[in-house]
């Protein structure tokens, strides 16, 4: 949601006429000043041929000259690249290696192989596998569907009754055949990196650590800080140099309370959503995959401010109100009000001010109706499955 709004203001504020695009008509970004115009496509998840063919023929029509895909619309869009970029240009990856580094058991792999650190984590391909390893778990676990978007497919289990349960739940839903992954549990803090690749070559990263998450300990980051380990970016770049990657990927981190050792949980092969840390830190990513995708040579970023922290005041917002439920609602409320972090705001610009209007009206909209908004996070975390299985089931490359 705010990925979008982001890489239109900085692409906007640059003089570049942007257009944007979506399957629901009020996604935020239509209300920037800087989206001159806003299309809606067939949906992306369930209409995969149709979406192509109206992106093909837009393109087309508009004479557009970079396409610069934000989320798993990227899959089938990726599938057809080499039609795609005869009319159009784009920083992507092939579709083979772009599945394979979403597919969240296939990249703890990968990311094993080069000797790096990830959680320990139990790969199943049967019902039988959770037995055979019943001795060796320690929990809490998390359950993790292998292809899955944001926090949706993600699940902890405190015992091996829990765990059972959910992997039946998961495996019998006729939208997922495929067996998630098990891992342990670790207690840290979540640090996510942004890379650029310019056929193989880092143009730059940025990582940033969560100061605020909504939910608790799980979810979104709502206030971040910009920092730089370069153990990071030497993770980058042992990751995707080798693959020659091109575009952007972002990487989820948990570094240990104790140990202060850094864990690789996933990669999203998309711009994140805190790429305006990024912005606000010197690393305009939007702009940099832009010039990539052009094909313009591209100086490297070595350096950006640290210790640049933004807020999405919105998300703030929903995460104070959920904490006036609780007993701590006094310290909770203290912290909204004076966060003592600056005023580098992620979505709230006073000379961009509609999509603050339209994110507040949808809010209010959606509070009467939770059993939506329940039924929106089902859809989400079967998202990718379900793009995937039509895609390869029934569309040939062209």
């Amino acid at each position: 949601m705010w990925s979008s709004l982001s890489c239109v203001r900085s692409l906007g504020q640059k003089g570049y006429y942007t257009a944007t695009s979506d399957s629901a008509p009020d996604v935020l970004a239509r209300y920037s000043r800087y989206s001159k115009s806003f299309f809606v496509y067939p949906s992306v998840s369930y209409q995969p041929i149709e979406f192509i063919d109206y992106i093909y023929n837009k393109i087309e029509e508009e004479k557009f000259d970079v396409l610069l895909p934000l989320f798993d619309e990227i899959i089938p869009i990726s599938f057809h690249k080499k039609k795609l970029e005869k009319k159009i240009k784009m920083a992507i990856m092939d579709y083979e290696t772009y599945v394979k580094i979403s597919d969240k058991g296939h990249f703890s792999k990968y990311v094993q192989s080069k000797g790096l650190q990830i959680p320990k984590t139990y790969w199943i391909e049967k019902i039988d596998d959770v037995k055979k390893y019943k001795s060796a778990f320690k929990f809490p676990m998390v359950v993790k569907l292998r292809h899955s978007a944001a926090t949706m497919g993600v699940f902890f289990v405190n015992d091996y009754l829990q765990l059972q349960n959910k992997i039946q739940q998961l495996t019998n839903n006729s939208n997922n055949k495929e067996y998630p992954i098990i891992q342990e549990v670790i207690n840290g803090h979540q640090i996510v990196s942004q890379a650029v690749f310019d056929n193989g070559k880092l143009i730059a990263v940025h990582m940033y650590k969560n100061l605020r998450e909504y939910p608790d300990n799980s979810g979104s980051g709502v206030i971040r800080e910009s920092i730089f380990i370069d153990e990071i970016r030497k993770i980058n770049e042992a990751l995707f140099c080798p693959l020659n990657w091109h575009g952007t990927v972002g990487l989820d981190f948990l570094c240990d309370f104790t140990t202060k050792k850094l864990y690789l949980l996933e990669a999203n092969p998309r711009i994140v959503l805190g790429v305006n840390n990024a912005i606000a830190s010197g690393v305009d990513i939007p702009y940099l995959l832009y010039k990539v995708a052009v094909g313009e040579k591209t100086t490297p970023v070595t350096s950006y401010q640290e210790g640049v922290k933004t807020r999405s005041l919105i998300f703030d917002l929903v995460w104070v109100l959920n904490k006036m439920k609780e007993k701590n609602k006094l310290e909770s409320l203290y912290s909204f009000l004076f966060p003592n972090i600056g005023s580098k705001l992620d979505d709230v610009f006073l000379n961009d001010i509609m999509p603050t209007f339209a994110v507040l009206l949808k809010l209010f909209k959606l509070s009467f109706k939770k059993s939506e908004i329940r039924g929106n996070f089902l859809k989400n975390s079967i998202f990718v499955n379900d793009t995937l299985k039509i895609i390869e089931e029934n569309i040939t490359e062209s």
